[in-house]
């Protein structure tokens, strides 16, 4: 059943940032079909994402023009001063409803009404290279650990049974998944059991030097894009995307898919070590919406997927795994593992998701646990006890 939200045409303004592909994938996976996606970037006009057309603000007007009926623009950038010129150009428009994405999701509970489960992602490690502070991951304070073929091929088969055709998008990530000697493999089994699906691999840049021809073979074979997060790092980015483009392997230098020149800073979701009872807000206003599959198990957001990595870093008493996430081989079928799944998971009861930090500039993580636990909600026996300083990374 599709989200009830009348008539209206859906129109997404704004494909210049990784914000798009978050509001895209929650609306999709809601039901709601976009018409058009708009962006003043003549470099995006024509293309598409997700199989929806990106069209100029010129071909925006001409839409309105020929309409009788109102429709929605949803606003997906989050400057305030763009969304402040996106609004004065839509208020020449004579049927024009015009919302940010943020306040659409909250009114519309995006979170819990979704009907399809459209994107994935999985570890392909857990630890990584590089030691970002507030890696939202936790690989800083992770064990090594790589992914096991026979493991991960038993749920992507069975992934394929509950979900079919329905998946548009498989992210293998991390950590940093070129540090798994058989990272090439993981392609190849995806593509077995999703034909149809894009996969992406999302790497840091720093290993593919190193990589060889069964790494490349397996991305052009199985037709992998490659998200190259930039870093304020001594990486030549420009020698990656010559290897890259000699490798003939299709990659998105930037940040999360989006080639826009921004280099990686960290953002802080805040958790708290007591239950603050606000965890159904905390989900209905949460945009960290990410489907994990680790082991056997489905997760709403990396968050309580990995909570075992902090609990086991620092002592703490999060919400363990099992609480969080469901059986992907205990559903009899796809529509009991989605009404499984969407609704607040314990872990929303520690996310801060109402009030999350703002991100901070890539710095190097000292391993605290003021990084990821919001050092306003820690007494000063608690930082005794856990270690960190009262105002961490913030």
């Amino acid at each position: 059943m599709e989200l009830e939200i009348g008539n209206r045409p859906i129109i997404v303004y704004g494909a210049g940032t990784q914000n798009l592909r978050l509001a895209y994938q929650m609306l999709d996976a809601a039901g709601i079909d976009i018409l058009y996606i708009v962006d003043r970037d003549t470099q995006k006009q024509g293309k598409s994402f997700w199989g929806t057309k990106i069209i100029s603000p010129e071909k925006l007007c001409a839409f309105d023009r020929e309409q009788s009926n109102d429709y929605t623009i949803i606003i997906t950038v989050r400057t305030e001063t763009t969304i402040r010129e996106i609004m004065q150009f839509a208020a020449q428009l004579h049927h024009a409803e015009v919302t940010t994405f943020e306040q659409f999701a909250i009114e519309k509970q995006l979170n819990s009404r979704f009907i399809k489960i459209n994107m994935i992602q999985t570890h392909v490690t857990d630890h990584c290279n590089l030691n970002c502070a507030r890696c939202s991951h936790l690989s800083p304070i992770s064990e090594d650990y790589f992914l096991d073929e026979g493991e991960f091929e038993a749920s992507a088969r069975r992934l394929s049974e509950l979900l079919g055709d329905e998946l548009h998008e498989y992210q293998l990530a991390g950590g940093e998944p070129l540090l798994h000697p058989q990272c090439y493999s993981f392609p190849y089994i995806i593509r077995k059991y999703f034909p149809k699906t894009d996969i992406v691999i999302v790497t840091n840049g720093t290993l593919l030097k190193h990589a060889d021809e069964k790494f490349f073979s397996s991305c052009r074979n199985n037709h992998v894009e490659l998200w190259v997060t930039v870093y304020p790092i001594r990486l030549d980015y420009e020698q990656v995307r010559a290897k890259l483009k000699a490798e003939k392997v299709k990659h998105v230098i930037g940040n999360s898919g989006v080639e826009d020149g921004t280099i990686k800073e960290m953002w802080g979701s805040a958790y708290h070590l007591i239950n603050d009872r606000h965890g159904q807000e905390n989900f209905e206003r949460c945009f960290s919406r990410c489907f994990m599959l680790r082991g056997r198990r489905m997760y709403i957001c990396a968050q309580g997927a990995y909570s075992d990595i902090l609990n086991k870093a620092f002592g703490t008493s999060l919400p363990q795994l099992e609480e969080n996430s469901v059986d992907i081989f205990a559903v009899k079928d796809r529509e009991e593992l989605v009404r499984k799944i969407k609704q607040k998971i314990p872990f929303c009861d520690y996310c801060n998701s109402i009030h999350r930090q703002k991100s901070i500039p890539f710095t190097i993580s000292k391993r605290e646990i003021t990084e990821w636990v919001d050092p306003a909600s820690l007494t000063e026996e608690d930082l005794k006890k856990y270690g960190g300083h009262a105002h961490g990374q913030s």
